[in-house]
């Protein structure tokens, strides 16, 4: 991190401000200040990692959006299948579960933290608000999964009804895609 001494200065007297205001805040002044005045710049990068988010690309944000709207389409789907279609996906399907295979999972925290912050994002304004697990970590890399998924799903979005969500076999296909195509 590099700071300007125009910046140093700036920095310091909103230290001064922060502290007469008696702002209890995420930032500590105390600390700010001793990285600037002893030179230890790294200081702040440590103890304010969001400093270094990079912004995030609409693409990323739109995937984490197509996914999220996905899920919800294919719970829906399920909640209007007859009996006999249920039982049918839970022997198809591999490893088939209501509470896995029709919900959110999250995204991984390590490997996939900018779409798991996008879902940080979304909650904090209230977006999604009936996706359980909105903000989960999956601690596991999903995102592949979860493309594989949208491959199948997103050209059959246009022919959802509200009578039988996108029907039976389509939501059998996208499910299909949950397995690796290594694995199949």
């Amino acid at each position: 991190m590099e700071i300007s001494k125009a910046e140093r200065l700036q920095l310091l007297m909103m230290c001064d401000i922060y502290r007469t205001l008696e702002i209890d805040n995420s930032f500590d002044p105390d600390v700010i200040e001793e990285a600037i005045t002893s030179g230890n710049f790294w200081a702040i990068e440590w103890e304010y990692q969001s400093l270094d988010a990079e912004p995030v690309s609409q693409d990323t944000v739109r995937f984490v959006s197509n996914v999220l709207d996905m899920f919800t389409g294919l719970k829906a789907t399920y909640d209007m299948l007859e009996q006999e279609d249920k039982d049918a996906l839970a022997r198809d399907i591999p490893h088939f579960s209501v509470d896995s295979s029709l919900t959110f999972e999250g995204f991984d925290g390590n490997n996939e933290p900018t779409h798991l912050g996008v879902t940080h994002m979304f909650n904090k304004m209230g977006r999604f608000t009936t996706t359980p697990n909105l903000t989960a970590n999956s601690h596991m890399p999903v995102v592949g999964l979860y493309s594989r998924m949208l491959d199948v799903y997103t050209p059959l979005r246009g022919n959802f009804t509200h009578h039988n969500g996108i029907g039976f076999e389509n939501l059998k296909a996208v499910l299909l895609e949950r397995t690796h195509p290594s694995n199949r």
